[in-house]
């Protein structure tokens, strides 16, 4: 198909749709399995396991097969890039991505304090209290490893693909909006969206899809997984989180500076340039419903946990 001769907006809205039909789908079957599990099987339900098959069956096996299929047929981008990291650079762009992931749940820790008070409920990432007490085996395969490659597929590989056209800055913002849009809940929406927009910057400035499921694994792990462990060893191992963590956010926010400055960042225009961007990427029926069910989908997160 060729890209000068599509209507634009009917591109964004059949994204949008599709993010739509799978979040719809997503939750069905997550709902049906969960009704199937605890009429017939009710002891798995007590599993680590049982979450986590949800997720497998919902995302893996349900979600990114048929998004894929929706959007297949859309119009992509050509990668115009195909460039290695070396190690420092990969290990400066992961400290960046810790400080970005800190200071983005800090500020959602805050938000969900002051929607707490509004609310007089006890409003927090749903992720922690998903995870919270799981058996790290099935955490470390599932969320810290898997989850990364699946969604790195769907929003990295997939969407983006189909976003490359219309240039850096737009596949960038749509692609990591989306991501965050679709965890679902404010928490995880912002520092979702803060990483969603680095990590597709590295695939664009690459070309390789290896280097944001690395980043991506990395943080996964870090989060559900490593800090966790290291908190249950005591008052010591949290008092030496806390301060890795100050150190990241320092580090970090000096290499973002330094990146500045140095004038490393670059964002390159696409084949197409649209007319009113915000307009044809937005204002359509397919992302007005997907941006509608997620904020739904975060009002219910905030007064339900």
């Amino acid at each position: 198909m060729e890209l000068q001769n599509v209507n634009h907006k009917k591109v964004f809205s059949r994204l949008g749709v599709s993010l739509f039909i799978i979040t719809i789908l997503v939750n069905a079957v997550q709902s049906i399995m969960g009704m199937v599990i605890n009429k017939f099987v009710p002891e798995f339900a007590e599993s680590s396991w049982y979450i986590y098959s949800m997720i497998i069956v919902s995302f893996y096996f349900v979600g990114a097969p048929v998004f894929y299929l929706l959007v297949k047929k859309l119009p992509t981008g050509e990668t115009k890039e195909k460039k290695s990291f070396k190690w420092y650079e990969f290990i400066c762009i992961l400290i960046m991505c810790f400080a970005t992931m800190y200071i983005f749940n800090i500020i959602g820790v805050i938000i969900n304090y002051l929607i707490g008070l509004v609310t007089g409920g006890t409003s927090v990432n749903p992720l922690n209290t998903m995870i919270g007490g799981l058996d790290l085996l099935p955490t470390v395969l599932v969320a810290g490893i898997a989850s990364p490659i699946v969604e790195e597929l769907v929003f990295r590989k997939v969407l983006l693909e189909r976003l490359r056209a219309y240039g850096d800055v737009i596949a960038i913002l749509v692609s990591g909006l989306c991501f965050g849009f679709y965890h679902g809940n404010i928490a995880q929406f912002l520092y979702a969206s803060a990483l969603g927009f680095i990590f597709a910057y590295v695939v664009i400035r690459t070309g390789k899809l290896r280097y944001s499921i690395a980043l991506h694994i990395c943080i996964n792990l870090l989060g559900t997984a490593i800090l966790p462990q290291m908190i249950q060893l005591g008052t010591m191992a949290t008092m030496l989180v806390g301060m890795a963590v100050i150190g990241f956010i320092m580090l970090g926010l000096i290499l973002f500076a330094l990146a500045i400055a140095l004038k490393k960042l670059k964002f390159e225009k696409g084949e197409i340039d649209l007319e009113h961007p915000f307009k044809t990427v937005w204002f359509n029926a397919g992302m007005i419903l997907f941006v509608l069910i997620s904020l739904a989908s975060f009002v219910v997160v905030a007064l339900t946990v």
